[in-house]
């Protein structure tokens, strides 16, 4: 089976040096939480209705046999701002093509904007939203192009038909965040191990005391394969704070509260500084999300874990 896998580590993003103004700004964000480590591509402006921006995000040189492929990426935005894919693909006899992989929405008001300015539509088969990282969106879609290598990945930022009020000429403020791109030659994701599959540890654990009774904790987390070596995987790491509910006792009922991302990890270790601890937590859990080589990711509830008393 065949897997390709394109992450927005390094997209390929145009800059126009010429002082050209685009209506939206493109730019890789390492600041906001990420969807799977690493960091996410933002597109933060101004569109007017029904108009759309397209800014090329990937050259490409991947040839399509007579199967189809499958794309999957993750999309958190704000209002009415949608994303979605712009594929470019050329023929040996050098067609062009360049097909449309939509976001999640009304078909029909899709099918009506784009048809014309696209050799073809598609709308999602498979539309996630996700309760572990609220907001995050993932869509997914299958094409089969036999005789075509895609050359390239473009993002295309839009304001779909049916949120349009007033005039055209009217616009509204644009803000959307892509995660990330996966392409496979398989629909269904490679099978993740259970938590119960792995053995995770704290060590060096270091405590420092803080101002107005908080304090600090640093350590070294690892995680191993119960049964020897695992194939490979990616990780990414958070924790969870656990806390006294107001008006209870020692022992009494608990609260988790948001999990926090902290990182990615490529191996099995995972270095925390100077975490900072408020005075309601009783215990901090650490989750290691495993993901797969296709970009699958396990639940953070399926997912192992480590606990540290406070």
């Amino acid at each position: 089976m065949s897997i390709y896998v394109i992450d927005i580590w390094q997209p390929f993003l145009e800059f126009h040096g010429d002082g050209t103004a685009n209506p939206i700004d493109v730019s890789v964000n390492f600041k906001e939480a990420s969807f799977s480590g690493g960091g996410n591509i933002t597109f933060k402006g101004t569109l007017k209705n029904n108009a759309h921006f397209t800014t090329r995000l990937f050259e490409a040189e991947l040839p399509l046999g007579n199967s189809p492929i499958y794309f999957t990426y993750s999309v958190k935005s704000e209002g009415s701002s949608a994303v979605g894919l712009s594929l470019e693909f050329s023929s040996e006899k050098n067609e062009k093509n360049t097909i449309l992989l939509a976001s999640h929405g009304n078909a029909l008001d899709t099918m009506s904007q784009f048809v014309s300015r696209f050799s073809k539509v598609i709308i999602p088969h498979g539309v996630t939203k996700l309760e572990s990282s609220p907001g995050w969106v993932i869509l997914e879609s299958s094409i089969s192009m036999d005789g075509y290598t895609l050359k390239g990945i473009s993002a295309l930022c839009y304001r779909p038909l049916n949120v349009t009020s007033g005039s055209d000429d009217r616009s509204a403020e644009f803000y959307a965040v892509l995660g990330h791109i996966t392409i496979k030659a398989q629909e269904q994701n490679l099978l993740l191990p259970p938590s119960s599959a792995w053995l995770v540890d704290g060590q060096d654990i270091k405590w420092a005391s803080e101002s107005q009774g908080s304090k600090t904790v640093s350590l070294k987390i690892t995680w191993k394969w119960r049964d020897g070596n695992s194939p490979y995987f990616s990780y990414n790491v958070y924790v969870e704070e656990i806390t006294k509910m107001k008006g209870t006792g020692p022992g009494q009922v608990v609260s988790e509260n948001a999990r926090k991302y902290l990182g990615a990890a490529q191996v099995r270790s995972f270095y925390v500084s100077d975490h900072v601890v408020p005075p309601s937590v009783m215990s901090l859990r650490f989750i290691i999300q495993v993901c797969g080589i296709d970009g699958a990711c396990q639940k953070l509830d399926e997912s192992p874990s480590f606990t540290l008393e406070c």
